[in-house]
């Protein structure tokens, strides 16, 4: 039998890397595993869609754009003309940024975004509903509504 001299401090040590490694290093878990929130993640606008108020139609609007949510209840969203679509100067007339906290109501699938910040001056300060279509593994469908509860935005996203 051999008997190292080895200090016990250099053993614990060891020890307690050994460990840590294995913890943190074996399975990393995806922020979408730690909430049951569909919403949490970072989502790419796909499709932008507007009730046009002259024809009454939905039409399509070449947008382009990024919403995440956290598992802490925050949010943040940027949205803006595709490059080819719109000048420079029209481009940066319609662009979009606002950040806040989120509250979900699963009754009445709605999410409302508590605005706390924003490009636009107006929107700081208020709430703004959007009404909800996900699930884990599929695209999210955040629908604004009217007053008399008719569609006039349709925005589909999906996860990243």
């Amino acid at each position: 039998m051999f008997i190292f001299n080895v200090p016990k401090n250099l053993i614990v040590g060891s020890t307690v890397l050994a460990f840590l490694s294995v913890l943190f290093l074996s399975n990393p878990v995806p922020i979408q595993a730690k909430s049951a929130n569909p919403f949490v993640g970072t989502w790419e606008l796909i499709s932008f869609e507007y009730r046009n108020r002259e024809t009454n139609e939905m039409a399509f609007r070449p947008m382009e754009g990024r919403i995440s949510y956290d598992a802490d209840g925050n949010m943040a969203a940027q949205l803006m003309p595709l490059i080819e679509s719109a000048p420079d100067e029209r481009r940066n007339d319609r662009y979009i940024a606002y950040y806040g906290t989120v509250e979900i109501d699963e009754d009445k699938k709605s999410v409302t975004h508590h605005v706390l910040g924003s490009n636009l001056n107006a929107w700081v300060g208020t709430d703004l509903v959007r009404y909800y279509d996900t699930d884990k593994k599929g695209p999210l469908v955040l629908v604004l509504k009217n007053d008399d509860g008719d569609t006039t935005t349709r925005l589909v996203w999906k996860r990243l």
